[in-house]
């Protein structure tokens, strides 16, 4: 499976503002394979020109299935207190980093228990569960880079492949070699 991230549309046909699959603004979906090939169509095509019918029709196509693609647990808010912000900031320059929570935190200025409340507070997740994601996040972008299961996993801070490959279909519902075979 494929990840995209959608952002609002804009132009002259785009849906209207209020249209409900467009809250958040930006998200993570899953692209199924004939939505992939579309794309794929569409960027070899360059930009589509609505006078032409059978452009209409791909772009009236790619709307609809845009529309219905299944968002993807993949948002990762960012804190806004300093100190959590550049905790935020240390794991996502590593993701994979051996440092201990304890560690990280002392160095961003508070503790780990100061922390675990802001972000829970401030990104409705523990700090724990935002950490995973943005491992999850690092390993989509190693799998995208064609890197195999072993490398995503060790960049995404798991010390075995067997640990991440349970992690990574606990969160996509698909292992890695699944999910990258699309």
């Amino acid at each position: 499976m494929f990840v995209w991230y959608v952002d609002n549309l804009i132009g002259a046909h785009a849906p209207p503002p209020d249209a409900a699959w467009l809250a958040p603004p930006t998200r993570a979906i899953w692209v199924a394979p004939l939505l992939k090939e579309l794309i794929l169509h569409v960027v070899q095509l360059g930009m589509l020109d609505v006078d032409d019918l059978g452009h209409a029709r791909i772009e009236g196509l790619l709307l609809d299935l845009l529309a219905d693609a299944q968002t993807v647990p993949f948002q990762l808010p960012l804190p806004t207190d300093p100190r959590a912000r550049a905790f935020a900031d240390r794991i996502l320059a590593d993701p994979g980093a051996e440092a201990a929570l304890a560690a990280l935190a002392k160095a961003a200025g508070a503790s780990l228990r100061t922390l675990q409340r802001l972000f829970l507070a401030q990104t409705s997740l523990s700090l724990e569960a935002w950490r995973g994601r943005a491992r999850m996040q690092q390993a989509v972008v190693s799998l995208s880079n064609g890197a195999p299961v072993t490398e995503a996993a060790l960049d995404a801070g798991y010390q075995s492949a067997s640990a991440f490959i349970a992690a990574f279909q606990k969160a996509f519902g698909v292992t890695p070699a699944r999910w990258r075979s699309g």
